[in-house]
């Protein structure tokens, strides 16, 4: 399972079309925070954070990495995803 970390409004779209894409079920949300708690009670074999929400949330981020243990491929960089 994936988690996509985005304040976008077309987050469910862009999840979506992921999960369509990768063939992996995914599981949104709209900050960090919710991320940590959500990492704290599911194993994701990816996460995805665009930019602005690492910028923004950067304290709330190093809380998240902290529970990234829960990510079983562990922490992935790279690309971009423009949800529009």
């Amino acid at each position: 399972m994936i988690l996509l970390v985005t304040s976008s409004n077309r987050r469910v779209e862009c999840g979506k079309s992921l999960e369509q894409t990768v063939g992996e079920s995914v599981e949104v949300c709209e900050n960090v925070r919710k991320a940590a708690s959500m990492l704290r009670n599911n194993e994701y074999s990816t996460v995805i954070l665009d930019d602005p929400m690492v910028e923004a949330e950067g304290d709330a981020l190093e809380s998240a990495t902290l529970r990234a243990s829960r990510v079983s491929s562990g922490w992935r960089c790279g690309g971009t995803v423009n949800p529009g």
